[in-house]
């Protein structure tokens, strides 16, 4: 009998212990993967936005497990590889950055979130460069020499001369927007992107090259004229292209977008226009 308590006590002990155990890991997890203190947090999406943030220190570490996080409607003027780095660890798919202050892109900043599939940079200053260096140097013009500002658009609305007619990279202009060839590289798993409001002006070549499993991408409301075929090439796979509320210039430097229009269809997908293809009001593209 006294043998028999003496195991139920080394086994009470033991659960006691292992119960011990168990608690102080799932609090030392609270701690570690909590809900940022400034945010909301519901499901797997920790919300951070309208809170005013101009930086992301406040909302890392994220819970374990996150796959959305909202910035948007914050003050975020910047963004850093090392802040990015951050969030690698919660397997993040979602990321809205809306409504901030971002006015460039650096070559790789997301490459630390390669999970992403849906990424918003809707509302933000990354063609703000490209325009106040514009009417920097049109207010300037009269003093500036011929050779510095034939690197310059004639006015703000007005295509350069293209390379190739690729709606791509322009010389002497490179770099002046916040969006360079690179700003989107390791983002292979990426399916939507979103850079309406942004007072684009062109693409730079080469920047949707990394992004050929892309099925839904804005460009609406921003300051675009022309839009090349080279720019588009690489999204085999879009279905759904939306181009309302830009400046477009109806006229051949067009004809590049046309052709890959054509493309797309004799690759076995049906392009429906909605409205007439010189409004480009919206481009609906489904298998």
């Amino acid at each position: 009998m006294r043998t028999q308590r003496s195991r139920d006590r080394r086994v009470g002990g033991q659960a006691s212990l292992i119960a011990g155990a168990l608690l102080a890991g799932l609090v030392l997890l609270g701690q570690t993967s909590g809900c940022p203190e400034v945010c909301r947090c519901y499901g797997n999406t920790t919300d951070c936005s309208g809170l005013g943030l101009v930086s992301m220190t406040t909302v890392v570490p994220l819970p374990r497990g996150t796959a959305g996080l909202s910035l948007a409607q914050n003050n975020l003027s910047r963004l850093g590889a090392a802040e990015l780095a951050n969030l690698s660890s919660s397997s993040l798919e979602l990321l809205d950055l809306s409504q901030n202050l971002l006015a460039r892109l650096p070559a790789g900043v997301f490459l630390p979130l390669g999970s992403l599939r849906s990424l918003n940079l809707s509302s933000n200053a990354l063609g703000s460069s490209s325009s106040s260096s514009s009417s920097s140097s049109s207010s300037s013009s009269s003093s500036s020499s011929s050779s510095s500002s034939s690197l310059q658009p004639r006015n703000a609305s007005e295509e350069p001369p293209l390379v190739g007619w690729d709606g791509g990279s322009r010389p002497g202009s490179r770099g002046l927007q916040g969006l360079n060839r690179a700003s989107f590289r390791g983002l292979w798993r990426l399916r939507a992107l979103d850079l309406s409001d942004n007072g684009l002006q062109w693409l730079p070549a080469g920047l949707l090259d990394g992004l050929r499993g892309l099925v839904w991408f804005s460009l609406s409301r921003n300051r675009l004229s022309v839009l090349g075929r080279a720019a588009l090439d690489p999204l085999g796979r879009l279905e759904q292209l939306q181009l309302s509320g830009n400046p477009w210039q109806c006229d051949c430097r067009l004809g590049g977008f046309r052709l890959w229009l054509d493309w797309m269809v004799y690759r076995g997908q049906h392009a429906a226009l909605i409205g007439h293809i010189l409004g480009l009001q919206s481009v609906s593209l489904s298998l």
